[in-house]
Protein backbone atom coordinates (compact mmCIF):
# COMPACT_ATOMS: atom_id res chain seq x y z
CA UNK A 1 0.00 0.00 0.00
CA UNK A 2 1.47 3.18 -0.81
CA UNK A 3 1.13 6.15 1.31
CA UNK A 4 0.47 9.74 -0.22
CA UNK A 5 3.86 10.99 -0.35
CA UNK A 6 5.51 7.33 -2.23
CA UNK A 7 2.44 8.10 -4.20
CA UNK A 8 3.74 11.66 -5.45
CA UNK A 9 7.12 10.51 -5.66
CA UNK A 10 5.85 7.81 -7.90
CA UNK A 11 3.58 10.05 -9.45
CA UNK A 12 7.01 12.84 -10.42
CA UNK A 13 9.13 9.90 -11.38
CA UNK A 14 6.75 8.91 -13.90
CA UNK A 15 6.38 12.53 -14.78
CA UNK A 16 9.99 12.87 -15.50
CA UNK A 17 10.04 9.42 -17.86
CA UNK A 18 7.23 10.40 -19.83
CA UNK A 19 9.14 13.52 -20.34
CA UNK A 20 12.09 12.74 -21.23
CA UNK A 21 10.67 9.73 -23.48
CA UNK A 22 8.40 12.61 -25.24
CA UNK A 23 10.86 15.38 -25.80
CA UNK A 24 13.50 12.29 -27.49
CA UNK A 25 9.81 11.21 -29.68
CA UNK A 26 10.25 7.64 -27.79
CA UNK A 27 6.47 8.59 -26.17
CA UNK A 28 3.67 6.33 -27.58
CA UNK A 29 0.75 8.06 -27.14
CA UNK A 30 0.79 10.57 -25.08
CA UNK A 31 -2.81 11.38 -24.24
CA UNK A 32 -3.08 8.04 -22.42
CA UNK A 33 -0.82 9.70 -19.62
CA UNK A 34 -3.45 10.97 -16.91
CA UNK A 35 -2.06 11.86 -13.29
CA UNK A 36 -4.87 8.61 -12.50
CA UNK A 37 -3.08 6.77 -14.65
CA UNK A 38 0.37 7.48 -13.95
CA UNK A 39 -0.60 6.23 -10.42
CA UNK A 40 -1.20 2.78 -11.65
CA UNK A 41 2.13 2.11 -13.60
CA UNK A 42 3.96 -0.69 -11.62
CA UNK A 43 7.17 1.08 -10.13
CA UNK A 44 8.92 -1.84 -11.56
CA UNK A 45 8.42 -0.02 -15.01
CA UNK A 46 10.63 2.83 -13.65
CA UNK A 47 13.45 0.62 -12.66
CA UNK A 48 16.74 0.10 -14.50
CA UNK A 49 17.63 -2.85 -16.48
CA UNK A 50 19.88 -4.36 -13.57
CA UNK A 51 17.15 -3.90 -10.92
CA UNK A 52 14.46 -4.97 -13.16
CA UNK A 53 16.18 -8.28 -13.62
CA UNK A 54 16.99 -8.82 -10.34
CA UNK A 55 12.74 -8.03 -9.41
CA UNK A 56 11.85 -10.76 -12.14
CA UNK A 57 14.32 -12.98 -10.56
CA UNK A 58 13.12 -12.54 -6.83
CA UNK A 59 9.39 -12.72 -8.30
CA UNK A 60 10.04 -15.54 -9.87
CA UNK A 61 11.61 -17.68 -6.97
CA UNK A 62 8.52 -15.86 -4.60
CA UNK A 63 6.41 -18.09 -6.93
CA UNK A 64 8.45 -20.83 -6.35
CA UNK A 65 9.48 -20.78 -3.68
CA UNK A 66 7.03 -23.41 -2.12
CA UNK A 67 8.34 -26.06 -4.80
CA UNK A 68 11.71 -25.23 -4.43
CA UNK A 69 12.29 -26.53 -0.74
CA UNK A 70 11.52 -29.93 -2.31
CA UNK A 71 14.41 -29.58 -4.94
CA UNK A 72 16.89 -32.07 -4.50
CA UNK A 73 19.29 -30.79 -6.94
CA UNK A 74 21.99 -28.87 -5.46
CA UNK A 75 22.75 -27.27 -8.56
CA UNK A 76 19.90 -25.93 -9.48
CA UNK A 77 20.11 -23.64 -6.54
CA UNK A 78 23.39 -22.80 -7.31
CA UNK A 79 21.79 -21.39 -10.23
CA UNK A 80 19.07 -19.54 -9.04
CA UNK A 81 21.42 -18.03 -6.15
CA UNK A 82 23.64 -16.80 -8.65
CA UNK A 83 20.03 -14.62 -9.95
CA UNK A 84 19.08 -13.60 -7.11
CA UNK A 85 21.94 -14.12 -4.14
CA UNK A 86 21.93 -16.57 -1.80
CA UNK A 87 20.98 -14.51 1.20
CA UNK A 88 18.19 -13.13 -0.59
CA UNK A 89 17.34 -17.34 -1.93
CA UNK A 90 17.69 -18.32 1.98
CA UNK A 91 15.68 -16.08 3.17
CA UNK A 92 13.01 -16.84 0.38
CA UNK A 93 13.16 -20.39 0.87
CA UNK A 94 12.94 -19.90 5.16
CA UNK A 95 9.77 -18.10 4.47
CA UNK A 96 8.27 -20.31 1.95
CA UNK A 97 5.52 -21.66 4.04
CA UNK A 98 4.37 -17.66 4.18
CA UNK A 99 4.25 -17.17 0.63
CA UNK A 100 1.10 -19.48 1.04
CA UNK A 101 -1.81 -17.88 -1.75
CA UNK A 102 0.98 -18.34 -4.71
CA UNK A 103 -0.15 -21.78 -6.27
CA UNK A 104 2.67 -23.44 -7.62
CA UNK A 105 2.65 -23.55 -11.10
CA UNK A 106 5.30 -26.48 -12.23
CA UNK A 107 5.60 -29.71 -10.71
CA UNK A 108 9.10 -31.56 -12.20
CA UNK A 109 12.51 -29.98 -10.43
CA UNK A 110 14.11 -28.22 -13.39
CA UNK A 111 17.96 -28.87 -14.55
CA UNK A 112 20.34 -27.23 -13.16
CA UNK A 113 20.63 -25.30 -17.20
CA UNK A 114 16.68 -24.85 -16.90
CA UNK A 115 16.65 -23.45 -13.28
CA UNK A 116 17.59 -20.10 -13.56
CA UNK A 117 15.21 -19.78 -17.27
CA UNK A 118 12.49 -21.21 -15.21
CA UNK A 119 12.96 -18.19 -12.53
CA UNK A 120 13.05 -15.45 -14.80
CA UNK A 121 10.33 -16.78 -16.88
CA UNK A 122 8.32 -17.36 -13.97
CA UNK A 123 9.22 -13.77 -12.71
CA UNK A 124 8.41 -12.07 -16.53
CA UNK A 125 4.90 -13.78 -16.19
CA UNK A 126 3.97 -11.95 -12.48
CA UNK A 127 5.35 -8.60 -14.04
CA UNK A 128 3.47 -8.83 -17.08
CA UNK A 129 0.37 -9.71 -15.41
CA UNK A 130 0.84 -7.03 -13.30
CA UNK A 131 0.46 -4.47 -16.37
CA UNK A 132 -3.05 -3.10 -17.36
CA UNK A 133 -4.26 -3.75 -20.53
CA UNK A 134 -4.64 -0.06 -22.03
CA UNK A 135 -0.54 0.25 -20.52
CA UNK A 136 1.69 -0.20 -23.62
CA UNK A 137 2.37 -3.71 -22.33
CA UNK A 138 5.24 -4.74 -25.29
CA UNK A 139 7.08 -1.48 -24.57
CA UNK A 140 6.97 -2.31 -21.05
CA UNK A 141 8.02 -5.61 -21.12
CA UNK A 142 10.65 -5.96 -24.08
CA UNK A 143 13.31 -6.63 -21.65
CA UNK A 144 11.59 -9.22 -20.00
CA UNK A 145 12.58 -12.86 -20.35
CA UNK A 146 10.18 -14.83 -22.86
CA UNK A 147 6.90 -16.46 -21.44
CA UNK A 148 3.58 -17.45 -22.16
CA UNK A 149 2.17 -17.62 -18.63
CA UNK A 150 -0.21 -15.06 -16.45
CA UNK A 151 -1.14 -14.81 -13.40
CA UNK A 152 -4.69 -12.90 -12.13
CA UNK A 153 -3.40 -8.96 -12.02
CA UNK A 154 -4.32 -9.04 -7.70
CA UNK A 155 -2.20 -12.30 -7.54
CA UNK A 156 0.92 -10.55 -9.61
CA UNK A 157 0.23 -7.46 -7.95
CA UNK A 158 0.74 -9.32 -4.34
CA UNK A 159 3.77 -11.47 -5.68
CA UNK A 160 5.13 -8.02 -6.45
CA UNK A 161 4.51 -6.75 -3.23
CA UNK A 162 6.37 -9.38 -1.42
CA UNK A 163 9.50 -9.43 -3.66
CA UNK A 164 9.37 -5.61 -3.92
CA UNK A 165 9.87 -5.84 0.44
CA UNK A 166 12.09 -8.33 -0.21
CA UNK A 167 14.39 -6.06 -2.06
CA UNK A 168 14.15 -3.27 0.10
CA UNK A 169 15.11 -5.28 2.92
CA UNK A 170 18.46 -6.18 1.03
CA UNK A 171 19.26 -3.15 0.01
CA UNK A 172 18.88 -1.69 3.83
CA UNK A 173 21.17 -4.61 4.84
Amino acid sequence: MRTVQTQRQHRATVARVLLSLHESGELDRPELWTFERLAQLPAWCLLDESSRTRLQAICGVVVLALEMVQWLNGAAFRAVAECVGRKVLEALLDEAHNLEGVSPIHSAEPSCEHAADLVYATGAAVLHSSLDSWMPIERLTATLAPTDERFDRSMALAILEKAEVFMVEEANN
